[in-house]
């Protein structure tokens, strides 16, 4: 049994340590605070600029065709009724409200009038395994009636740039290797193939992976080998490939033009 005077010293080193404990408590209280407001206002700004980017692509279009970006739950039935055309089977609806309520400021819709005759819908966050932020584009459809008025295209750019500006190393999709139309899509807006995904979809097929990478390790462009530290592309580079950061390429514009395939809506499969 401790003495008195022992016992006096636990409840005084007791009350010094309290206080410390507190103190870390509310330092650890605060920090998580600045990063939930920091996390919103990122958020805030990155919606903004979807905001921006969609009213700049509609203002050069015509035929009464707009791009808007997700703005609520109400938004969430025309994009569904949508990209279940291309659908053998539906998702679920908490797939969508995964991708969608979690990065709002990744999904557009194009709108002709009421109707909505387009819709992308991705997500960005870390890779587990590589620690890289990498952009995923889980839904893409366009109104089979307005295919060839490069809808999906633009729905594309839209969510590249987006991404590019919130810090993506990189953003993947899949497409069924029979998808023809998809591939040459995304090889003219600068994807590449990264893996074949044997049996990937529900109905047999298998899948390519497609990469697109915005930053490329250092002195690629000098011809240096891939070994280095991923760095921004050389301003001189950005210019010479374009506004949008990527490379036009005249001999697919044929093929791209009847290229509105969803990636990976035509076989059930987004990932998460």
């Amino acid at each position: 049994m401790a003495s008195p005077t022992e016992a006096e010293a636990t409840a005084k080193h007791s009350d010094e340590v309290r206080p410390e404990k507190e103190e870390e408590d509310e330092q650890e209280r605060e920090q998580l605070l600045s990063l939930e407001e920091q996390t919103q206002l990122y958020k805030a700004e990155a919606r903004k600029r979807a905001e921006e980017r969609s009213a700049t692509l509609t203002a050069q279009c015509n035929e009464g065709i707009t791009y808007v970006p997700y703005q609520d739950e109400q938004d969430m039935p025309s994009i569904v009724k949508l990209i279940e055309k291309d659908l053998s089977e539906p998702y679920s609806v908490f797939t969508y409200r995964y991708f969608i309520n979690n990065w709002p400021e990744l999904c557009f819709r194009t709108m002709q009038g009421d109707k909505c005759i387009g819709a992308i819908v991705c997500k960005l966050d870390i890779h587990r395994s590589r620690s890289t932020n990498r952009g995923y584009i889980a839904m893409l459809a366009v109104d089979k009636d307005l295919r060839g008025k490069r809808i999906g295209s633009k729905l594309v750019q839209l969510c590249l740039d987006q991404m590019r500006d919130m810090g993506a190393d990189e953003c993947v999709l899949e497409t069924e290797v029979t998808n023809s139309g998809a591939l040459a899509l995304y090889r003219s807006m600068g994807f590449v193939k990264d893996k074949r995904l044997h049996k990937y979809y529900l109905n047999g097929n298998d899948a390519y992976r497609l990469k697109y990478l915005f930053r490329l390790p250092e002195g690629f462009y000098e011809g240096l080998g891939c070994q280095g530290p991923l760095v921004d592309p050389p301003k001189e580079t950005l210019d010479a490939l374009g506004a949008g950061g990527i490379a036009e390429k005249p001999e697919l514009e044929e093929k791209e033009d009847n290229a509105d395939a969803p990636p990976s809506t035509n076989g059930n499969k987004a990932a998460t």
